[in-house]
């Protein structure tokens, strides 16, 4: 017995304990779900103030991008054009929460005059820079909008004297992007502690490089500025941002924006990056945040869980034991049953549902539940009645094919109903089932409604997420190894790949390869940092094509801040970026011809101004008009003039380089930009001569139009510029001045601006056709100047040439020389030249008296860098049969520059034939002892410009003797021209020269003349 009695006792507590860790299961389930949504939301509103606070802020760069981008391509901006430009942008409505937006204008000291002229032309008759005081550089705000209120104590205000905006001032200059301030208190709010930042854009000179720091610090043209108060910022966030989150924005440990302290306990962290400056977002949760999660009420019905488990189990030990003990208990028992029915009721309170009797007809026989607002009417006007009577027509039909599944099967549950609560709508899911103990005849039914509005919210959200995740942006989603758990269609359609080819992969796929290490470095920190990134990037389809397209990713965390999936948001920019183009196709060219417009040709025009001051060197300007283009419209039409235009057009940007530029300013006129020309005038003028020409002629080409066939002819009006020419206007309207010369000259052709340019350049190409008949006619006459040893013995001479014109007389190489060396005709007269030398070295051998002279030939440069050079001088050396040691070949220094390697190279095969060279004119170039101790030299040659005045300045003396002494100490012979005096001679004896030539010994003399001289001094 008292066996029986334990083992009864110890199932009893089984039953008990098992029921009791169910009932703890189910509790704690329920309070995890709960939290864990509680987490999900709060990370969600921190996730989405980051990235609206992040998009505000980009936005309000994007508009000073455009201040920029306006002012960088305007002239001169007034005060009003400013004011139009910015009301035009409606900030206060795109980009609510600026201050206000200004100009800064860099002003060095030495330009301080012209800025307060120019700011009188903007429209302030009393313009004054705040603080005082001369500084080496100023930036004054110079134009603000709004103009009025507090912003007018800014204008004027020296933005480089504020010490907390002036770093990112420099900042942005240097790197020449957005750049933040700290925080700080604006001008506008003088003596007062308001929280306050500024965003700073750079305006550089677009003519000049920005490819350098100290270049972008030599083109900064000032700053386009945007102030705004933090409070303001956070104000105008208002409607974008959940109002019952706590949010405290701090810089480092500086506090910029902090507006609750009842903090409760969710707490998160994220941070944006802005303008080279780090915001920290910390974002608590508030009793109000709380508010929409309420409290379990799971409490009650646990301890309703465990009274049951323990009656259950004292029942089953009740049962299990003896009909004695029963017997002798039950006086007690039922006392405990009737706690068991008050704990019951207990337990039946903390449940929240709402439990009905009803009879078949739907008659409401009684009610059990604690929160009489989940009633539809007042308990006294609801017992007695049908549900046809209480409840909407719906609902009530809903309820009464509930009772009659019931009815039939003995159970019905699943049915939904709404019905309206005070002033909402409630949804209720039913659970009928049918009393056992009721009659047949009238059966009754107990129905639990159960609220499940929460849950039918819940499912709605999950419904418009699926919806969502269907929306045209594309979407994918991955685990937190960034592999690829699902996308969705406009994935697809973006990328070309389906779900089943990229599930399971990395991102990766669609890498571009333009972006590099740094560059996806930068992106996941961002991400597991701040829990976020977004941004533009270049991915590749399917196909191969490269595309942009703006990219968010969103890290997804669990309740221990884990990462548990990425989501990503791809949007296609592509065609936002072509229309980009297309819109600075429109504003940048002709749409006729495609040729750049009067607003680039202007752009183009600044540029190589700046670029002609820098570089010294020459450009110019053609501009065009077709002859009779009128007559064309006239007689075929306007649609052939229009494919002539355009025929134009092309042949035009045939005749140019590819760094010249054509625009076509409207009509029939063109303009043609001539960059990077001679630094000479006269040799630029030429340059332009030439392409001109090339116009004319392709111009004047027969043009197929359809079924016609038209010829026409165009007018040329150039001018050169240089750095002295600032004006493009002026520029142009010379030129047009010269087109119109061309044309009351007959048409069809070119004239230059300034008369004088004309004259010379008629006479440059007369001469260059006179040159070239002397070249055909052996005009030439070969003069030879002698030249003598130390001990005044004839050592020979050097070749000089001239030029016997028939119409001008003798003409000095110094006219024709640089001609014969930009047309290449000097090649001819070069090799005419040493031909003759050779052949009178010839003429001499039988000669005793002459036999020994030597000749030096001066040898040109583009002679001397011919490929073939050397075998040329072989040949003619072979063809004479000379003794080469006799032959001098005379370089100059500017010669040796450049390829010193293949300099030296081709002396040294002059030198295995045995012919000598002479380094020509020594001293007034770049003379380098590093390269004179290389080349294979006989003989120095001091320029007659040092020995000219070498009795009288001490420095041509002492350049000299340096020379003397120089060659000597490397093993060369010295010779100097232009000897004319007896006191020349003696100094350069003196200093130990080798050889002389000069007047004071022979003046350059026919070869008759020159012989005999030469004999008569030997005879003597």
């Amino acid at each position: 017995m008292l066996n029986r009695y334990r083992q009864i006792t110890l199932i009893a507590a089984s039953v008990t304990i098992f029921m009791m860790c169910l009932t703890t299961a189910y509790w704690y389930k329920e309070q995890s779900q709960a939290s864990n949504k509680r987490r999900q939301v709060f990370n969600e509103s921190s996730n989405q103030i980051q990235n609206k606070l992040y998009l505000r802020l980009s936005r309000y760069e994007l508009v000073l991008r455009g201040v920029k981008g306006f002012y960088e391509s305007s002239d001169f901006v007034t005060k009003a054009e400013f004011h139009d430009y910015i009301s035009a942008l409606r900030i206060s409505e795109t980009s609510p929460g600026f201050q206000a937006v200004g100009i800064a204008i860099h002003v060095p000291q030495e330009n301080w005059t012209q800025f307060i002229a120019d700011m009188k032309r903007r429209g302030y008759t009393d313009f004054k820079v705040k603080p005082t005081g001369e500084r080496t550089d100023y930036a004054p705000l110079a134009l603000i909008e709004p103009y009025g209120g507090t912003n007018l104590n800014a204008i004027g205000f020296d933005l480089l004297t504020n010490s907390k905006g002036k770093p990112a001032m420099e900042e942005a200059r240097d790197q020449g992007t957005v750049a933040l301030t700290s925080r700080l208190a604006l001008v506008q709010d003088a003596g007062k502690d308001i929280p306050a930042a500024v965003m700073y854009v750079p305006i550089y000179d677009t003519s000049m490089p920005l490819d350098t720091i100290e270049a972008r610090r030599a083109a900064i043209l000032g700053w386009v500025s945007g102030a705004f108060r933090i409070n303001d910022f956070m104000a105008s966030m208002g409607s974008q941002i959940d109002k019952d989150l706590a949010i405290t924005i701090q810089q480092g440990k500086d506090v910029l924006f902090s507006h609750a302290t009842n903090y409760t306990d969710l707490y998160a962290e994220r941070a944006l990056y802005i303008g080279g400056k780090r915001w920290d977002i910390i974002i608590r949760s508030v009793p109000e945040f709380d508010a929409r999660f309420p409290k379990s009420k799971l409490t009650a019905l646990s301890i309703g869980g465990f009274l049951l488990s323990l009656l259950f189990g004292l029942l089953i030990w009740l049962l299990g034991s003896s009909r004695a003990r029963a017997m002798s208990l039950a006086e007690q028992m039922t006392q405990d049953l009737r706690q068991t029915k008050s704990e019951l009721e207990c337990t039946l309170n903390a449940i929240p549902d709402v439990l009905f009797d009803l009879d078949m007809e739907g008659r409401y026989q009684g009610y059990h539940t604690k929160f009489k607002s989940l009633l539809v009417k007042p308990a006294q006007e609801l017992i007695g009645k049908k549900i046809t009577e209480v409840l909407p027509p719906t609902a009530a039909e809903i309820c009464m094919a509930a009772l009659h599944e019931a009815s039939i099967k003995g159970i019905s549950f699943g049915q939904q109903i709404e019905i309206p609560l005070g002033d909402e709508l409630r949804w209720f899911e039913l659970s009928v089932a049918k009393r056992e103990d009721s009659p047949k005849e009238n059966p009754h039914f107990v129905m639990i409604s159960r609220d499940i509005t929460d849950r039918k919210s819940a499912s709605q959200q999950l419904s418009i997420a699926a919806i969502a995740f269907e929306s045209q942006e594309g979407i994918f989603i991955t685990d937190a190894n960034n592999i690829i758990l699902k996308v969705n269609h406009s994935y697809t359609l973006i990328t070309g790949y389906s779900a089943e080819e990229v599930v399971g992969k990395s991102p990766n796929i669609l890498k571009s390869g333009r972006h590099d290490n740094h560059f996806y470095t930068s992106m996941w920190d961002s991400i597991n940092h701040s829990g976020s990134w977004i941004g533009e990037i270049w991915n590749r389809r399917k196909n191969g094509e490269l595309f942009p397209c703006q990219l968010n990713i969103t890290a997804v965390k669990d309740t221990k801040n884990a990462v548990t999936n990425y989501v990503a948001t791809m949007i296609d920019i592509s065609f936002s970026k072509a229309a980009s183009d297309e819109i600075k196709m429109l504003a940048f060219y002709d749409s006729l011809t495609h040729l750049p417009n009067r607003r680039m040709l202007t752009e183009r025009l600044t540029q190589a101004l700046a670029a002609s001051a820098r570089s010294g060197r020459i450009g110019a300007i053609l501009f065009l008009d077709i002859d009779h283009f009128k007559n064309i419209n006239d007689t075929l039409g306007h649609d052939v003039g229009d494919v002539f235009l355009q025929q134009v057009a092309h042949r035009l940007t045939q005749c140019v380089r590819a760094g010249d530029t054509v625009a076509r300013l409207g009509g029939d006129e063109y303009v043609v930009l001539l960059e990077g020309l001679h630094s000479e005038a006269l040799i630029a003028a030429s340059e332009v001569e030439a392409c001109a020409l090339k116009i004319l002629y392709t111009l004047s080409q027969i043009y197929h139009l359809g079924a016609h066939q038209y010829h026409s002819t165009v007018s040329i009006g150039a001018v050169l510029f240089d750095k002295n020419n600032s004006s493009i206007d002026e520029l142009l309207k010379q030129a047009d001045i010269a087109m119109y010369e061309a044309k009351n000259s007959g048409r069809n052709a070119l004239r230059f601006f300034d008369p004088r340019m004309q004259l010379a350049i008629t006479a440059r190409t007369e001469l260059e056709r006179e040159l070239r008949e002397a070249v055909k006619q052996q005009q030439f006459k070969l003069l030879y100047q002698l030249q003598v040893d130390r001990n005044n013995q004839v050592l020979g001479a050097e070749v000089l040439i001239r030029w016997h014109h028939p119409q001008r007389g003798m003409i000095l190489p110094a006219e024709f020389i640089p001609l014969s060396e930009e047309t290449g005709l000097i090649l001819e007269i070069g090799q005419l030249v040493l031909d003759v030398a050779c052949a009178q070295l010839k003429a001499w051998e039988q000669d005793p008296k002459m036999n020994r002279l030597r000749l030096s030939v001066n040898v040109s440069a583009k002679q001397f860098h011919q490929p073939n050079f050397v075998q040329q001088v072989e040949v003619i050396i072979g063809n004479h049969r000379i003794d080469p040691s006799l032959l001098n070949l005379e370089l100059t220094e500017s010669m040796l520059l450049g390829d010193t390697e293949g300099t030296i190279t081709c002396m040294n095969h002059f030198k295995k034939l045995g012919v000598n060279f002479e380094l020509d004119d020594f001293g007034t170039g770049y003379s380098s002892l590093q390269y004179l101790k290389k080349l294979p030299l006989y003989q120095l040659k001091i320029d007659r410009s040092f020995v000219h005045d070498i009795t009288k300045d001490g420095n041509d003396r002492a350049l000299v003797a340096t020379i003397i002494t120089l060659a000597h100490s490397l093993g060369l012979k010295v010779i100097a021209e232009g000897v004319e005096t007896t006191e020349q001679l003696q100094f350069l004896q003196d200093n130990h020269c080798d050889h002389y030539q000069g007047y004071y010994f022979s003046q350059p003399l026919p070869i008759d003349e020159f012989e005999t001289m030469v004999k008569s001094r030997r005879s003597v």
